[in-house]
């Protein structure tokens, strides 16, 4: 048998699922010839497809050095590039791989996906478009380009294609929920309602129609209603943390403080992320009087709920007997210089042995303790202890910055979050911020991380904005350094990151961008434009149908008010 013959007999196997023995066959013919294409292709889609992903990056990869201009390669690669969330390398291999075959519509459709996720709307549409033409007008394809769309703010372009699509099937509750979606973003409110209604009359158990038809509600203020839809959410999905957090936050909106640290601590133990359990025989904390007791104060969720809590720290101390506080390892030194009284231990495998201390009486996860010490809205008033960047860090950056912007104001940008479990919802297309371009006289600084920061360089010489950029720094390794430099900055525009956290955390001027129709964020709560929790804060959110160029406007009078000597 030649080795065609194993190849064909591969194939066949494969086309007919049985995968094992196509596995088997490829390898054989691998052991023979390492760089035989068509094994290394196939056998790479078999362990993708399996989730090796690892063992299928291995394959794909060779495959593509052997062929580099193979198209099918290239989108397989980039498929599972996508999939282990490498979106540089994986926007590269399908970028080629359309560019080898234009005609290929799901290269289109992924490549769209991923720019969708690094919040480049023109080019996501731009792919979205090439799909759309290339399959007739897919469902699939149809709804991807109303949504790229709607982000543009072509509101009228995706409505039109949602009618055509609920012109043929009317009752689609997935069509009536992206088309509610769009009206809710191009300011038809009453609209956007009665089509998602109708989404839930028809698919009741699809809890992202919920969640949407939530925000609508919250918008309209219409808290009996509220209340009504969480009691059948907590009928339907009595144990999911995502309902549990967000009618947290909108507990925290209304200043229900009690049922909201109660739900905030619930959703927490259903993640699993804290309150884990420990190997110790120190009982957790579930709310006993502290007073002479003796605590270890295990680690929040993430950076930004850490830095929150830190303030619940001083006030824990004076009344227990704090023996060591754990946190992620990348926050030690910030908070040790701030709270220098306090044992800081970094959260690692196996666990610090401070952690494990059994001469405490309890362990306590850091946040939980909100319910005994903000009760009130009173209570959030208390003078929070302001975290402290190093001050010849600070001054190192002020030297630098000053170097390259002169007496102009200064501005740190932050438009996208990144591996977070709500990176989309939280983050911002450059194209929305455009208008920044206007400005004279002023400098921004980049305080992106991850890919995310060379776009940002890449628009701002496209559009023509003066950025300063400091390569060298790296927040995602020294987040001390990384919040000396937003001190050095006039003001800080954000989306909801960590980089928003530190800015607010250490009492800095801070603009958070909320985008339209997402969650509150607890921490984000408070009155209009407020954050209960962070009195420098400023939080904003676009219009219906107007997008963020009241940010612009607002923006501009800031910079006029940064001038002024």
């Amino acid at each position: 048998m030649t080795t065609q013959d194993i190849i064909n007999q591969a194939l066949s196997f494969h086309k007919q699922g049985d995968l094992d023995r196509a596995a088997s066959l490829y390898r054989t013919v691998l052991d023979g010839d390492p760089k035989a294409l068509t094994a290394l292709h196939m056998l790479g889609v078999i362990d993708r497809d399996a989730g090796r992903t690892k063992e299928a990056i291995s394959l794909l990869s060779s495959a593509h050095e052997v062929a580099p201009k193979n198209a099918e390669v290239c989108f397989d690669l980039g498929l599972v590039l996508l999939q282990t969330g490498q979106q540089k390398v994986a926007v590269e291999a399908l970028s080629l791989a359309v560019n080898l075959n234009p005609d290929q519509a799901a290269g289109w459709h992924h490549l769209g996906r991923l720019h969708r996720k690094q919040c480049e709307p023109e080019k996501a549409e731009q792919c979205f478009q090439k799909s759309y033409e290339l399959t007739a007008g897919n469902p699939a394809s149809v709804i991807e380009l109303a949504k790229a769309e709607a982000v543009l703010g072509k509101f009228e372009d995706a409505r039109s294609r949602l009618e055509v699509l609920l012109a043929a099937e009317a009752d689609n509750p997935d069509y009536l929920a992206v088309f509610a979606q769009i009206l809710w973003q191009s300011g038809d409110l009453d609209g956007a309602l009665v089509a998602i209604n109708r989404a839930i009359e028809i698919k009741g158990g699809n809890r992202k129609y919920y969640f949407v038809l939530l925000g609508m509600l919250e918008e309209k203020a219409e808290d009996e209603k509220i209340a009504k839809l969480y009691e059948e959410m907590g009928q339907r999905w009595p144990d999911d943390y995502l309902v549990q957090r967000n009618q947290a936050e909108h507990y925290f909106a209304r200043c229900k403080y009690d049922e909201a640290w109660q739900l905030y601590r619930h959703s927490h133990r259903r993640l699993g992320s804290n309150g884990r359990n420990l190997k110790t025989e120190v009982p957790g904390w579930a709310g006993e009087p502290i007073e002479g007791r003796r605590l270890v104060l295990t680690m929040d969720q993430g950076l930004g709920e850490q830095l929150l809590f830190l303030r619940f720290i001083p006030e824990i101390a004076a009344k227990a007997d704090v023996l060591a506080v754990e946190l992620d390892r990348r926050l030690i030194a910030f908070a040790q210089r701030s709270l220098p009284e306090v044992h800081f231990v970094p959260r690692v495998k196996p666990t610090h042995p401070d952690v494990l201390d059994d001469s405490a009486d309890f362990h306590g996860v850091l946040g939980d303790f909100g319910q005994v010490l903000r009760k009130s809205a009173d209570d959030f008033s208390k003078s929070p202890p302001k975290l402290t960047a190093d001050p010849d860090k600070v001054a190192y950056w002020n030297k630098r910055i000053r170097a390259a912007a002169g007496s102009d104001p200064v501005i740190g940008l932050s438009h996208a979050s990144e591996k977070s479990i709500m990176a989309m919802e939280k983050s911002i297309g450059l194209s929305q911020l455009n208008g920044l371009s206007a400005f004279d006289g002023v400098k921004f600084l980049n305080l992106q991380y991850g890919d995310s920061r060379e776009r940002l360089n890449e628009w701002a010489d496209d559009i023509g904005i003066p950025l300063l950029d400091f390569p060298e720094t790296d927040p995602t390794k020294d987040i001390d350094d990384h919040a000396a430099l937003i001190k050095a900055t006039d003001l800080v525009v954000s989306v909801s990151t960590a980089t928003a956290h530190f800015s607010a955390a250490m009492g800095h001027p801070t603009w958070v961008l909320l985008p339209y129709a997402q969650a509150h964020f607890l921490y984000w709560s408070g009155g209009e434009e407020t954050s209960i929790w962070y009195p420098t804060v400023t939080t904003l959110t676009p219009k219906p149908g107007e997008g963020w160029q009241f940010v612009i406007d607002r923006l501009a009078d800031a910079i006029q008010t940064l001038k002024k000597p």
